[in-house]
This record gives C-alpha cells, sequence and structure tokens, in this order.
C-alpha cells in the first residue's frame, strides 16, 4: 500500500532538516515523498535536496517548483495532483512525525481498508510522549463518524484515501488562512468512514514567525468565510448540527480573542462580525448551550466593552484549559 506524504515548503530552514529527517527514517518501506517548493527565498530548498539525496535508495523523492509563491493551500494541491499513493498523509515543513508514525497508521488501513480517513495522536515539540503501546483504535461509521472527526481541525496526521478526495473533487481553498478547517470540513460532508488510533504520531511545533501567529485583515475575511460555509451547512445537514454549531462557536471565540491585542484593522470587520453572530444567534438560539452561548455574547456589546470583556474570558478559558 503505497502512502503518498506531501510536505509544501517555504521559509523554514530552521526547522526542514528535522522534519525531512523524521520523514525518511520511517520504518514503512512503501512510501513516496513530495517536496512543493513554493518559492521559498531561504535555503529551505537546499538542505531539502540535500536529505533527499541522502536518502534516494529507499524513498522517490519528486520536488515540484512553483513559479510563484502561492501557499500551503495551493502547495498541498499540487502535491495531491501528482500522488500515487493509496493514501495521502500531510505533514508541515516545521513540524516532525514518529519513527513508526505511517506504519501504525496504514496498519490501520490495512485492517479496515474501508476508512476513509485515519487518524493519530499529536503533541507538540519538544514533549516527547514515550508510549510503546500499539494505540487503541477506534472506527466510527455514518453520522457518527461525521460527528467525530468533526472534533479536530487539522489537515496533517491523517492518511486521507486518495480515491475518497478523487471522487469527491476535494481540494484546498486557495488564497485563504484556516485552511485546514476548511478542507477537512468538505471531506467531512462526504465521510462514511472514520478511524482514530491513540497513539502520538506528530510533533506540532509552534512558530511564533508563522501565520498562524500572525493575525490580519487576510486572517479575518477568512474566518468569515468559512463561518458562512458553516452557517449555511447546519440546514443542509442535521445530522451534525451540534457539532457544527460548537465549532461555529469556538471559531468566533478565535476571532474575539484577538481582540484585546487591539489591532487597529479589527474595528472595521467589528460590524461585519457581529452582524453575522446576531442573525446566527437568532436562527439557533435553542440550540445554544451556555458554554456557546458564553463565546458569542461578545457580538451583543460594544466594541470597548468586548475588548475588556474577551481578556476576563481568555484568562478563565486559559485557566480551564490548565
Amino acid at each position: 500500500m503505497l502512502i503518498s506524504i506531501i510536505i509544501p515548503i517555504y521559509n523554514v530552514e530552521k526547522y526542514i532538516a528535522n522534519c525531512l529527517e523524521s520523514v525518511y527514517q520511517q520504518t514503512y518501506q512503501d512510501i513516496e515523498v513530495i517536496l512543493v517548493n513554493d518559492c521559498t527565498p531561504d535555503s529551505s530548498m537546499e538542505i531539502a535536496k540535500s536529505i533527499a539525496d541522502k536518502y534516494k535508495n529507499k524513498y522517490p523523492t519528486l520536488i515540484i517548483n512553483h513559479e510563484q509563491n502561492k501557499g500551503v493551500s495551493e502547495s498541498r494541491n499540487s502535491g495531491m495532483k501528482v500522488a500515487k499513493g493509496d493514501y495521502i498523509y500531510f505533514i508541515d515543513s516545521d513540524d516532525e512525525i514518529t519513527p513508526n508514525c505511517i506504519e501504525l497508521l496504514t496498519n490501520v488501513a490495512i485492517k479496515h481498508r474501508n476508512m476513509e480517513l485515519i487518524e493519530g495522536m499529536h503533541t507538540r515539540v519538544p514533549f516527547i510522549h514515550e508510549n510503546h503501546s500499539a494505540g487503541i483504535i477506534k472506527t466510527y461509521s455514518g453520522d457518527e463518524c461525521k460527528i467525530q472527526a468533526l472534533k479536530y481541525t487539522f489537515a496533517w496526521n491523517i492518511l486521507f484515501k486518495r480515491s475518497f478526495i478523487q471522487e469527491h473533487s476535494i481540494s484546498f481553498f486557495p488564497n485563504i488562512f484556516h485552511e485546514d478547517k476548511l478542507f477537512r470540513f468538505h471531506i467531512i460532508e462526504h465521510l462514511s468512514y472514520y478511524a482514530t488510533l491513540a497513539k502520538i504520531t506528530y510533533f506540532y511545533r509552534t512558530n511564533e514567525s508563522g501565520i498562524t501567529n500572525t493575525i490580519s485583515p487576510k486572517h479575518i475575511e477568512s474566518l468569515l468565510y468559512i463561518l458562512s460555509i458553516y452557517e449555511d451547512t447546519i440546514h443542509h445537514n442535521r445530522t451534525i448540527e451540534d457539532e457544527v454549531i460548537n465549532n461555529f462557536c469556538q471559531y468566533t471565540f478565535n476571532y474575539w480573542s484577538q481582540l484585546w491585542r487591539s489591532a487597529p484593522f479589527h474595528h472595521s470587520y467589528y460590524k461585519k462580525f457581529t452582524s453575522i453572530i446576531k442573525f446566527f444567534i437568532k436562527r439557533h438560539y435553542k440550540d445554544l448551550n451556555f458554554y456557546n452561548f458564553l463565546l458569542l455574547s461578545p457580538a451583543l456589546l460594544p466594541y470597548k466593552f468586548t475588548n475588556l470583556y474577551v481578556k476576563i474570558i481568555w484568562r478563565i478559558k486559559a485557566q480551564w484549559i490548565q
């Protein structure tokens, strides 16, 4: 069973060596590696090519060179277009995977051949979780698999069945942030079989200079678009309504949580957000639990009070997480 590992590369010269070493040292043998050079301005590709050449007798490597920078979404799409694997696996180029990551996930695919998504567990770099057990496998089908898969938001650390993606013509939406959320959401709309493996296989790095840690107007516009997709979907698939509402409220709080930073552009988007949220509350107030309403309630306050409100809620939430 061939696994295609797709790795977009852009401005990661500090991390790409560790990432690729973790990929090329996999215990599973039937792998193709697809590197997508998204016009990186640093020495990332020189490092990547050196490591790929070092392991050229172990795994075949295909390098795709973009003529201009297109972003993570288009880089992953480029990789999917040429992938030949039975399953596709995405890894971010500043992250790492365990040596037996692909073997463990592929064993689930072999044992449960109808699974369209197989997802492992992750933790943050540099924390290492030593667990030598095989990991508990849970499988879901029908509406239950959609509900379970909606609990997470990432596109990495998952085996996606390639035939399933092709059948439903699913790809990453270009030129937006929060691309993982939207891709996964469109996957889940068609999902029938989903498996999880209770075993850490992926190490996620918090890159302080990365785009996910830099809030800009484009981030806000992307989130607005995704929220509109979620709102529309609730009325077309009532079986996953509760989980979609939970996601909607959580993603909305991601916006509120940035207000305390006092970024100057937030105010201009605030009216757009509040109009969406007020409409959402009016439509779904019977389905909102107290916690969800708490996440949405800043929409009912003037802007300056919302700033103060989210500071308090954010601190409470941080305490809960601890």
